[in-house]
């Protein structure tokens, strides 16, 4: 089976499968190598980036056009640390963090999946367009 994640985070990236691989009857489109699914699990962490280093510790490094997602929110940054034990992301390098009520920016933020609460750091708040 052809299935492609940039990271086993029990996250809801997948690539480009084969129709026998999704157990379809019929025949699908022929999908883009970097097809991402949508997730029907609103609690689902998606992320994305041109790079990724594990550490033994447990820890995730994603550098270059970083994306996390969840549910409504969107964070995206040059460079984030991910925390799996704890879901606690540190992001830096033109942080972006959206929802539908707001827009943070700034340099860094510390922030975490599970509670929603973070720090940022020499930023700005900006309501949404």
């Amino acid at each position: 089976m052809a299935l492609r994640s940039r990271l086993s985070l029990c996250l809801a990236i997948i690539g480009a499968l084969p129709t026998s691989a999704l157990g379809a009857s019929c025949p699908l489109p022929v999908l883009p190598e970097t097809f991402v699914a949508e997730s029907p699990d609103p609690s689902a962490i998606r992320i994305s980036a041109d790079e990724s280093e594990t550490r033994e510790s447990g820890t995730t490094l994603l550098r270059g056009h970083v994306e996390i997602e969840r549910g409504h929110r969107k964070l995206s940054a040059e460079q984030i640390e991910y925390q799996r034990q704890n879901d606690q992301v540190t992001a830096s390098g033109n942080v972006v963090f959206a929802d539908p009520f707001l827009t943070l920016e700034g340099d860094q933020l510390q922030y975490n999946l599970n509670t929603d609460q973070g720090t940022l750091q020499n930023g700005c708040i900006e309501p949404p367009p």
